[in-house]
């Protein structure tokens, strides 16, 4: 038995598809080219493995996310579903035994990162393996008009070239009616099953508000505020500052961005999603991949440029279809402000010519080689060294990244590795003269099979435990027994890097196509002023405006957003003080009620007017639920 629902049940213990999964799934399983726009938290990756699982052969994932694809290949091997992933991170030798699983059959899923499409390695290994499906993850990286375009999903067309047979489905949860059609486009997928899930969330409420101080604003809010939480930040500085400010007022609070390592990372996510941490102060670096249904409240700090950006990170609230509020504070300059960023974020030709320059001396790179490399990089000492504005080299960065000439990552991480350069005969005579030096080596050659033959993968604080000593003694021993010459060992790299994709150019042979550059910065022009549009307007419901982004003009209004409140109360101005509170206790007569379904009937403010005149009164109480009831005489 191998239908779509027993796999769901017998992989993912779920009894039941959310809407439109199984259509999906059906259109896959029937060969077709699919096109899905899901919602934040609508699923995605069900809609792709699930059929993937009916099929005999593996099924090949692009996705441009490093953490997501670890996070979902570990996911599946939970599950018993044999994953791998490849991505800059890893060493040539890890990459080819995972193309050695990959081709021997041995793997149900490949994830790859876009770059690592156009290796040698890759497509050689690719024709001899058997795959099923071809899935692209955040599939609006692949329109130069979409909001996070990368030129590495360029190269995808050369593998639908050399799968023609191999049905594709392409994902996204935030794509415009533009951005969609040049989906169909650059993937030449010329017929496609498309479904598009509703932008409504009748759970969700979205506020946009203009406080005297933000941080009392934030301080407040979340001292009600019951569930868990995120603030987004656009600064890692502020993220820290807030989470701080939060914690004074004895609220659990803690802070996350790129910059942290990946365990301080791992730990603060975990600390977050267990409920250890009530709310998460953060950079948009976090919340990707993660699927926790009881957020209650999602605040943005900063205004984002975009409505995409803004859909996506609001979106992680009330998952679990509970009533839950996504707050935007503003400030009356923020309009002027993101208009301000335009020229900045989208520097003159010569300005990105100098970056590039710049950027390949400070690496190192000869002009004509370089192509394929990881250089570790630190920005801020790099924009130092060079007399550049942290900012002008960000957004130079960021053009490059566009034009496919390089790409940066603010995190690459790779593991530690170790072998001896010695041989078995000559280790065997050994005596280094220092007793504790000797030990690690017995510890090295008992923990770590093939370590005398080829690099092996080394976790520090694994064998600090094997061997019952302090993490720093063994990385100390370590760098000793590397310098003595007998073992090659390198030490996990934990910081930015940049890859390049093309060699570098002479400086007269420099090419940037700056025609596209300029179209791009008239795209970016128009999402921000939809953007400033969103937070200024006070007559379109928030949902309704946002939906109305995406090209779905189904959606009604929302009855519990700011502007829908506001349009209420002005209709209940005859139904003040008294006469609110009379009704309100006619409603209560007829069982519980939520406090958000009042609001809806009469508004914020009246709403809250008619409560304190009941609670004065003796007339009503909150129960064990959090729902108001009436008090018996």
């Amino acid at each position: 038995m191998n239908t779509a629902q027993h796999i769901l049940k017998t992989y993912w213990d779920y009894d039941a598809f959310r809407p439109m999964q199984e259509d999906i799934i059906r259109s896959v399983v029937s060969g077709n080219h699919t096109l899905a726009i899901l919602p934040t938290g609508g699923g995605k990756s069900i809609c792709f493995q699930v059929p993937a699982m009916m099929l005999e052969g593996m099924c090949l994932v692009v996705s441009p996310l490093i953490a997501l694809m670890k996070d979902q290949v570990e996911q599946l091997n939970q599950r018993n579903i044999p994953a791998q992933a490849i991505h800059t991170g890893l060493s040539f030798r890890e990459i080819q035994d995972i193309l050695r699983l990959a081709v021997a059959g041995a793997l149900k899923f490949l994830y790859v990162s876009p770059e690592r499409l156009d290796t040698t390695a890759f497509k050689n290994a690719m024709f001899d393996m058997d795959i099923n499906l071809l899935a692209i993850d955040e599939a609006h990286c692949i329109s130069q008009w979409g909001y996070d375009f990368r030129p590495a999903y360029l190269k995808i067309n050369q593998i639908r070239r050399q799968l023609p047979d191999v049905p594709v489905i392409a994902l996204t949860a935030s794509a415009t009616e533009d951005v969609q059609e040049d989906i169909a486009v650059q993937l030449h997928l010329h017929t496609l099953n498309r479904f598009r899930q509703s932008f409504e969330r009748p759970n969700l409420a979205y506020f946009v508000i203009q406080p005297e101080s933000k941080h009392h604003y934030i301080a407040e809010i979340f001292k009600e505020q019951t569930g868990s939480g995120i603030v987004y930040c656009k600064s890692r500085r502020q993220t820290k500052a807030i989470a701080d400010l939060l914690q004074m007022q004895g609220i659990s609070a803690d802070f996350y961005h790129a910059g942290l390592t990946t365990e301080m990372r791992t730990r603060k996510q975990d600390d977050w999603i267990s409920g250890r941490t009530k709310i998460m102060v953060c950079t948009n670096a976090f919340g990707m991949g993660i699927d926790k249904p009881d957020v209650r409240l999602v605040v943005h700090f900063d205004t984002p440029d975009c409505l995409e950006n803004y859909y996506q990170e609001a979106g992680r609230a009330g998952r679990d279809r509970q009533y839950s509020k996504a707050i935007l504070l503003t400030t009356p300059g923020d309009a002027t402000q993101l208009r301000n960023m335009l020229n900045l974020r989208f520097p003159e030709y010569e300005q990105i010519k100098k970056v590039y320059l710049s950027l390949m001396n400070y690496l190192g790179v000869a002009a004509g080689i370089g192509a394929g490399q990881l250089y570790p990089f630190d920005l801020a000492r790099f924009s130092d060294n060079f007399k550049f504005n942290i900012l002008e080299s960000t957004y130079a960065i960021q053009a490059l990244e566009k034009a496919g000439i390089l790409s940066f990552n603010e995190s690459t991480w790779q593991p530690s590795t170790v072998r001896f350069t010695i041989n078995a005969e000559s280790l065997r005579s050994l005596d280094t003269g220092f007793s504790q030096l000797n030990l690690l080596i017995k510890g090295l050659l008992r923990m770590y099979e093939g370590i005398l033959d080829h690099d092996v993968k080394l976790n520090e604080s694994s064998l600090a435990r094997f061997m019952r000593w302090d993490e720093t003694e063994i990385s100390k021993g370590l760098h000793q027994l590397h310098g003595m010459g007998i073992v090659d060992y390198r030490a996990r790299i934990e910081q930015p890097s940049v890859f390049l994709i093309l060699n570098r150019m002479y400086q007269d042979d420099f090419s940037f196509n700056y025609a596209e550059h300029l179209k791009r910065k008239e795209v970016y022009s128009n999402r921000l002023e939809r953007m400033v549009n969103y937070f200024e307007q006070q007559t379109t419901c928030r949902s309704q405006y946002i939906a109305g982004y995406f090209g779905d003009a189904s959606v009604n209004p929302c009855g519990i957003c700011d502007v829908c409140l506001k349009k209420k109360e002005m209709k209940a101005q005859p139904l003040k003080g008294l006469t609110v509170a009379e009704k309100m206790l006619e409603m209560l007569q007829n069982g519980p009620l939520k406090i958000q379904t009042l609001e809806s009937e009469f508004g914020l403010n009246a709403t809250r007017e008619a409560i304190r005149f009941l609670e004065t009164e003796s007339l009503i109480q909150l129960n064990e639920r959090g729902e108001l009831v009436r008090v018996k005489a």
